[in-house]
């Protein structure tokens, strides 16, 4: 059984990058809303990570509003969440990205500095 997902939507916010010096790692994570095609005003919303090389590239050119063609897998983390005083278990889902490819224009170096420095 193949674990793959492909997706095409818009980055609804910015990257939220992380760092990891110790270990030499980037994390970076972001969302994409995906049109659903029998309701097209209601999107579907995918949590999406990538790791390193992949999140190196992500930085240099994915943005807020861009539309990108995501591939990865499926993967889910579990917790404990707390409601009303009770742990609950819980898992969350999220795309593990291992490719994109970002559609229209590459951003300019302006752009790119402008939305580092904000």
């Amino acid at each position: 059984m193949n674990n793959i997902i492909h997706l095409i939507g818009r980055i609804t916010h910015d990257l939220k990058i992380t760092e990891y010096p110790e270990e030499k790692r980037t994390r970076v994570e972001f969302s994409v809303a995906v049109k659903d095609y029998s309701d097209k005003d209601r999107p579907y919303y995918f949590d999406v990570q990538c790791w390193n090389g992949v999140a190196e590239n992500a930085i240099k050119i994915l943005r807020k509003g861009a539309e990108v063609s995501l591939v990865g897998r499926m993967q889910y983390f579990s917790y404990d969440k707390n409601v009303e005083g009770t742990k609950v278990p819980t898992r969350a889902f999220y795309v593990a990205l291992t490719g994109f490819h970002a559609h229209g224009k590459k951003p300019s170096e302006e752009t790119t500095a402008d939305s580092s420095a904000a």
